[in-house]
């Protein structure tokens, strides 16, 4: 060692410092450079996964708007076959309507929801029944008035002329 020359020392101390800078950065910066790239993706997947879910709520909050601009249903417990009967029996007692026909509901799958379709015949004056379907559409909010059908018929026994209303309603389901 005493024989080696001021430039070899030199060479060797520069080397030296190569290689203590290798083992520094090996053990000790490279962990640290790791950590903060991976601190910085997972920062932008937050930030991400927070715009999402304000991006969700925003369209829950319209889908409810919607919802009740059709006047669509969201509880499953819901039976909207008797609230029909319910609220077409209070209203024909008033205004001198008749059920004539309310069969029970039928359930049609289309892809992986249900369409549940409730329809009732009343008898009895247009005005009347112009009135009922007004209420269902716009004061309760029963379901979904998808059709209407009105069909003038001449009782054979008595010769008299009668107005029947059919109203169809419809209602998506979740399965």
């Amino acid at each position: 060692m005493k024989s080696l020359s001021a430039k070899k020392y030199f060479y060797l101390f520069i080397v030296g410092i190569f290689i203590l800078s290798l083992i520094v950065f090996q053990f000790g910066i490279k962990n640290t450079i790791l950590l903060l790239t991976n601190n910085q993706a997972k920062k932008e997947q937050l930030d991400n996964m927070q715009q999402n879910l304000q991006e969700l709520e925003i369209l829950k909050n319209k889908n409810q708007k919607l919802d009740k601009q059709i006047g669509a249903r969201s509880t499953t417990n819901h039976n909207i076959h008797q609230e029909i009967l319910n609220t077409c029996s209070d209203f024909c007692i008033n205004k001198r309507l008749f059920i004539k026909e309310y069969p029970e509901e039928e359930l049609i799958s289309i892809d992986n929801s249900l369409l549940r379709v409730n329809w009732i015949s009343l008898q009895g004056g247009f005005h009347n029944s112009l009135e009922f379907i007004y209420q269902c559409e716009t004061g309760k909010r029963i379901g979904n008035i998808s059709s209407v059908c009105f069909e003038k018929k001449k009782n054979t026994y008595t010769q008299v002329e009668q107005l029947l209303t059919t109203l169809y309603f419809s209602e998506y389901v979740n399965k």
